[in-house]
């Protein structure tokens, strides 16, 4: 949501000026007409990461842990859903599906004897 409200804030200010709002959001350089590369959305993320002091994740690892920290802070799926702009709860299923693995994993060593 707030991507989407600073994009309508920046068509609203183009319409004041008497243009419309085209092309992409993200070039790949500035003036550019040509859209971001995966490769340069990559390392976007990647120097994003670096900078949170997060090791360097792809933007779907990144809603996943999201989704993880969200669940671990105990919000339900619903909230969760809308926490993150999803549009179903399965999204969220989904989403956790690894962590959930990793969290069953991780119970069978502590159960399991030296």
């Amino acid at each position: 949501e707030p991507a989407a409200n600073a994009l309508d804030h920046m068509r609203q200010h183009l319409s004041e000026f008497g243009k419309e709002a085209s092309g992409w959001v993200f070039c790949a350089t500035v003036g550019s007409d040509r859209p971001l590369s995966k490769s340069g959305a990559r390392k976007v993320m990647t120097n994003a990461c670096l900078k949170a002091g997060l090791p360097p994740m792809t933007s779907a690892e990144l809603r996943s842990s999201c989704a993880a920290w969200l669940k671990c802070q105990g919000l339900p799926d619903h909230r969760i859903k809308f926490a993150l702009g999803l549009q179903n709860v399965q999204s969220v299923d989904r989403l956790l599906k690894p962590h959930r693995v990793l969290n069953a994993q991780r119970q069978v060593r502590e159960f399991q004897p030296d």
